[in-house]
């Protein structure tokens, strides 16, 4: 079996949920595009859960998909938050429980809705909405308030900006003739008062949504439900005909289907049918399948003015990226006033279609953040963070970093798809300044330690971690350092060693009057690459320095020079 760190594992998740599906997950820009070489399922004995090991490339890509600690996934109308830990092989010792982790939630208040719609229609209004803006959010929660007789809801979602995003989409939209009202919810649980800029735009303006149920007064009893469709002028043919299929499959239980035209009809774009029968259970078995079976998916891919202006450039070469069978049920297009990139998808319950939509989407997506220079403005709070940050990013080739003026704020350009790799989020969240101040014992190494902690500064940037030190005049009693870092234990554990060392470092001394002779010594000996030992000749001293906290290995290193340079004269 292989010891390969490359995996990660899903606890608890339902049988119900296919692994192809997971794959797509994992496959997306949500995860850094990494490819899933292969999955395996081990379904619990209650039949009602499995755990599933995806199998990446690599320990990297492995380790890049545990990071994300949280991720929400559509599961039959419900959201399921998967939780990918790395996974060890050959690791038999018994799981300890778990804390659960405390995600923090920005939520989204609405107001003012008209509580003649159920509360099924309102949740799966708003997340058709919601999804104009972002592909993650927590949960929706709708509250019916007995003394407005007005329904209340709340959208939560795992960052802020996807939360501003919402409010700025349904303040002062309209539903069903009500204007919406949209509010941050601050932690305290009142609600703010200011909302911040965003760059989504309004896509809700006056919607309708009807679900009505009538009886006559002269005929028999009769139940009459209204299915609408929104913006379908580019599937309408194919609507029609899905709609034709069910109708023939119920109308032998007595359930009609009618387009609504004229007066009760909707504009060009939209479209309605009218569904009846007098067998009320049979009414509502026909329109359930409506709804999950004659439905569009839509899709936006927002972008800065900057980026739509490269959009613009690359629409000839998105035609390379159309599907190769199935393209009636799909339909692409710019929006060159709101710049933003649309796929629709006309979704008829099929599930290998809709596996091949959302496959389409994350080539489309990666397409863009593979060929677009973006750029990101990162303010940090002083200028410990700015120079850790600099020096984080400094090591990745593939990004530009400008330092604004007079400020905190470090400008990082460089192709989108490597900018949301950055995750410089949780980066700064768990940033810490271990600060040292220590008793000089030997003022004799004080030009050694100035050399060595300077030395130790480039070591300890390749593991992220950033030294800062002022240099250490001659005659100080003390010395100061502090070393940054996200990894905490990684830092403190350094800044132990160091003071350590420089409170059992020793030197010696070698005298050598000829400077040829002395730089020829002291570059045989760093060809050596002794460890633990630092030599050292100074040539404004005609000196040797010999550093150390190994006593015998020094005085080896002083009786080898002195033979050298004997020889050597």
């Amino acid at each position: 079996m292989s010891n390969k760190k490359n995996k990660i594992i899903l606890t608890k998740i339902p049988v119900e949920i296919d692994v192809e599906d997971l794959r797509i997950v994992f496959e997306s820009n949500a995860f850094g595009y990494q490819l899933v070489v292969n999955l395996t399922e081990n379904v619990h004995v209650d039949r009602k859960f499995k755990d599933v090991i995806i199998e990446f490339e690599s320990p990297e890509a492995a380790r890049e998909v545990a990071k994300v600690r949280a991720f929400p996934f559509e599961f039959d109308r419900h959201q399921l938050v998967l939780r990918p830990i790395l996974y060890l092989e050959n690791f038999d010792a018994t799981p300890k429980p778990i804390k659960e982790e405390v995600v923090e939630i920005f939520t989204c208040w609405i107001g003012n809705i008209p509580a003649q719609i159920t509360e099924d229609k309102l949740k799966i209004f708003f997340e058709k909405q919601i999804s104009n803006t972002t592909e993650k959010f927590h949960s929706i929660n709708i509250l019916l308030d007995p003394k407005l007789k007005k329904y209340q809801c709340s959208i939560n979602f795992f960052n802020q900006n996807d939360a501003l995003k919402a409010v700025e989409l349904f303040d002062g939209s309209k539903l069903n003739n009500h204007a919406l009202e949209a509010k941050l919810k601050l932690k305290d649980n009142s609600i703010s008062e200011t909302i911040s800029e965003s760059d989504s735009e309004s896509t809700s303006s006056d919607t309708e949504i009807e679900e009505t149920e009538q009886t006559s007064e002269v005929n028999s009893k009769y139940f009459e439900k209204i299915f609408q469709l929104s913006s379908v002028s580019n599937f309408r043919s194919l609507i029609l005909k899905q709609v034709e299929a069910i109708k023939e499959k119920y109308s032998s239980g007595g359930v009609s289907i009618s387009p609504l035209t004229g007066k009760k009809g909707v504009n060009k774009k939209g479209i309605r049918f009218q569904v009846k029968s007098d067998n009320q259970a049979k009414l509502n078995e026909c329109f359930n399948e409506l709804k999950s079976k004659v439905k569009i998916q839509s899709r936006k891919i927002k972008f800065t003015p900057k980026e739509f202006n490269q959009v613009s450039k690359l629409k000839a070469d998105l035609i390379k990226l159309k599907l190769d069978k199935n393209q009636e049920f799909f339909y692409l297009f710019t929006n060159d006033k709101k710049k933003y990139y649309s796929v629709e998808f006309f979704d008829t319950g099929d599930k290998n279609l809709t596996r091949e939509f959302h496959k389409y989407l994350n080539r489309v997506q990666k397409y863009f953040d593979e060929k677009l220079d973006s750029e990101r403005e990162v303010q940090l709070n002083d200028q410990d963070h700015l120079d850790f940050i600099k020096m984080y990013l400094l090591k990745r080739k593939n990004l530009n970093i400008s330092h604004a003026p007079n400020s905190n704020k470090l400008i990082i350009s460089g192709k989108k798809i490597n900018l949301d790799k950055l995750n410089l989020t949780d980066l700064l969240k768990n940033l810490e300044i271990i600060q040292i101040e220590s008793k000089i014992q030997n003022k004799s190494i004080i030009t050694y330690m100035n050399f060595k902690l300077k030395d130790l500064k480039f070591e300890l940037e390749s593991r992220d971690l950033l030294l800062k030190y002022n240099k250490i005049e001659n005659g100080s009693e003390s010395y100061q350092f502090k070393i940054i870092s996200s990894n905490v234990e990684a830092a403190k554990q350094k800044a132990v060693e160091i003071v350590d060392y420089f409170t059992k470092v020793k030197l010696l001394v070698v005298n050598i009057d000829d400077v040829k002779v002395g730089k020829s010594i002291e570059n045989e000996l760093k060809a050596q690459k002794i460890s633990n030992i630092d030599v050292k000749y100074r040539e404004d001293k005609k000196k040797f320095f010999i550093n150390g906290i190994d006593f015998k290995k020094m005085n080896e290193m002083k009786q080898q020079i002195e033979l050298r340079k004997k020889y050597t004269i």
